[in-house]
């Protein structure tokens, strides 16, 4: 299944690598929840941070933190599953080697599954963690940032698909 370089593959490949990288910088940075009356103090899914503070690590931790943390890690994984299955195919496509046609469902495969544990981590935090305090906290832009990682991973996936399907 030697062939060209699909225009619609590389651009699923690089949505699918902005989606990665965003998802990766929500999940590691403190802003998950900004409190409304101290606007200096973040929290993350790992640490808790006051702006003129070193950060502090969360203990002990919620079940229901444990859960989010748990499934946004299990769709970085993924994501980057299906990010580099898409990476050997094009490198493969490029150097005119042969390559297996179950790659691409894959990719897609793995991009789904990876929003999928995105989206149930995102509303485990919105439904059991954020709305209890929704009068004092805000959601800070890592949230925000893992949202819209997880949709171009899933987008990504599905252009990359798309691409490498034959006319």
């Amino acid at each position: 299944m030697a062939g060209t370089l699909k225009p619609l593959c590389i651009a699923g490949f690089l949505v699918l690598g902005l989606g990665l990288l965003l998802h990766l910088v929500g999940l590691a940075t403190p802003e998950w929840a900004v409190l409304k009356a101290m606007s200096d103090r973040t929290e993350g899914l790992f640490v808790a941070c006051f702006r003129d503070q070193p950060c502090l690590n969360l203990s002990p931790v919620p079940a229901n933190i444990k859960a989010v943390r748990a499934m946004v890690i299990l769709g970085l994984i993924l994501g980057a599953v299906g990010g580099a299955s898409a990476l050997m195919h094009l490198v493969c496509i490029f150097t005119s080697r042969e390559t297996k046609a179950v790659v691409p469902l894959v990719v897609i495969g793995t991009c789904l599954a990876a929003f999928i544990f995105i989206i149930i981590g995102i509303i485990v935090y919105a439904a059991d963690y954020y709305d209890p305090l929704k009068e004092s906290v805000d959601l800070g832009y890592s949230f925000a940032l893992c949202v819209v990682g997880g949709i171009l991973l899933a987008s990504g996936g599905a252009l990359f698909f798309l691409g490498d399907r034959k006319d």
